[in-house]
């Protein structure tokens, strides 16, 4: 699937609008079923 630079933009948008409201099946809707997220862990 390729997006426009438009669509990339309004996607980008309506996830940290989501991510700030908390909204986690908002958040996760963009990703695929089967992702997985790895971050790396701060340093203490």
């Amino acid at each position: 699937m390729k997006l426009s630079r438009k669509e990339i933009k309004s996607l980008l948008k309506e996830w940290n609008l989501a991510w700030d409201r908390h909204d986690l099946d908002s958040v996760m809707s963009v990703f695929h079923d089967e992702i997985f997220l790895k971050t790396g862990q701060a340093p203490m």
